[in-house]
């Protein structure tokens, strides 16, 4: 299924953008996903050096999951996460082994907010992060 998905999808990169919009292209139908792929790609390099590890995994598994098949899911069910539920969950994780009563510490850090990367900005077609207690 991998190699069938980058078998359409690898021309439509190489392509991309003069091809993906045009209604009679066979990249057309996965426009939303190369967008995707090419957002993810410029954040993952604008922050590999100094970036959050959270915010790249969160990233990428949102990526992987929009592209995993129906007939592999348990029914139409897909999860996607947030930066803010998974900083949250972290943190506190964190205070709990380490018996740490300051829950909400201001040293734990603070992920980019990355408009068009699902579960970085607020609001993306495959994820609503408007909301920091989604959990």
């Amino acid at each position: 299924m991998a190699h069938e998905l980058m078998t359409h999808l690898g021309p439509c990169l190489e392509s991309w953008p003069k091809e993906a919009y045009k209604e009679v292209s066979p990249c057309y139908e996965s426009r939303y996903e190369i967008t995707d792929v090419f957002a993810y790609r410029k954040f993952a390099a604008s922050s590999w050096q100094s970036g959050s590890a959270s915010a790249v995994l969160v990233a990428f598994h949102n990526l992987v999951t929009a592209s995993i098949s129906k007939q592999f899911l348990d029914g139409d069910r897909r999860r996607y996460y947030c930066i803010k539920q998974v900083n949250l969950a972290l943190q506190k994780n964190v205070a709990l082994k380490m018996n740490d009563t300051s829950f909400g510490r201001s040293d734990y850090p603070i992920s980019p907010v990355v408009e068009g990367v699902a579960g970085l900005g607020s609001y993306h077609r495959l994820v609503d992060c408007t909301s920091a207690f989604l959990l």
